[in-house]
């Protein structure tokens, strides 16, 4: 009588079950390696995009353009205390989701202690309503 297979007799069917139910983050100082990335995953895999200190929103976009055109679904973090102002943010949001077809952020607070614009945390994001006027479907909220 035979046992059943192990993980070990078959880690190209755990691994690839594992990735198809994954998502993972990219940093944006690691944009050179979104097509080997691409490779490794299936096509579609959702692949987050942290908010950095220092970086604008227009450099996000790129980020989010390599990702879309690596065959990955890009999902930016929408870190609050670092929005420079309401329309910024309403321009980043019109662009990623007609230009790059982004439907889903990860909203954060953000880890700045003083607000950079108007919003103080995510929840005052929310309530605006700027997420789901711009065309975004889902929302992870980070806690």
């Amino acid at each position: 009588m035979s046992s059943p297979a192990s993980a070990i007799d078959r880690p190209d069917a755990e691994l690839g079950e594992l990735m198809a139910a994954s998502s993972i983050e990219i940093s944006p100082r690691e944009l050179h390696r979104a097509a080997e990335m691409a490779a490794l995953l299936p096509a579609n895999t959702c692949v987050y995009v942290p908010s950095l200190a220092g970086l604008p929103l227009s450099r996000t976009l790129e980020v989010l353009s390599a990702i879309r055109a690596a065959g990955l679904d890009p999902v930016p973090h929408v870190s609050a205390r670092r929005v420079p102002g309401r329309d910024e943010l309403r321009e980043f949001l019109r662009r990623a989701v007609t230009e790059l077809g982004v439907h889903r952020v990860m909203l954060i607070g953000g880890d700045e202690r003083s607000p950079r614009g108007p919003y103080r945390d995510s929840l005052e994001i929310l309530e605006e309503g700027v997420l789901s006027q711009a065309g975004i479907k889902e929302i992870g909220v980070a806690g």
